[in-house]
């Protein structure tokens, strides 16, 4: 957690790490949740990213920014996923 918000999920995969936001909704009145990913919500990831990255042991470290909504529609989960998120 930083000033500038919480990384939900932190992840390595083929020696990158991985920034996932995580958004869920339960139904659309409020938008989708790819709809609550807009450039100010990036801007305040980012942010927590490098003060992250700053106290990583590993300098120079590749990352992405990554973003998982789920919206339950009726009684399923319908999953959308972006791999790198660029702002």
């Amino acid at each position: 957690y930083s000033m500038f918000g919480e990384i939900d999920l932190i992840m390595e995969k083929d020696d990158v790490l991985f920034f996932v936001e995580v958004k869920y909704r339960s139904n659309t009145n409020y938008g989708t949740p790819r709809e609550a990913l807009n450039h100010k919500k990036i801007q305040h990831l980012e942010r927590s990213i490098q003060l992250y990255l700053k106290s990583y042991p590993v300098k120079n470290v590749k990352h992405r920014l990554a973003f998982l909504g789920i919206l339950k529609v009726r009684e399923e989960l319908q999953f959308d996923f972006i791999e790198n998120i660029m702002a």
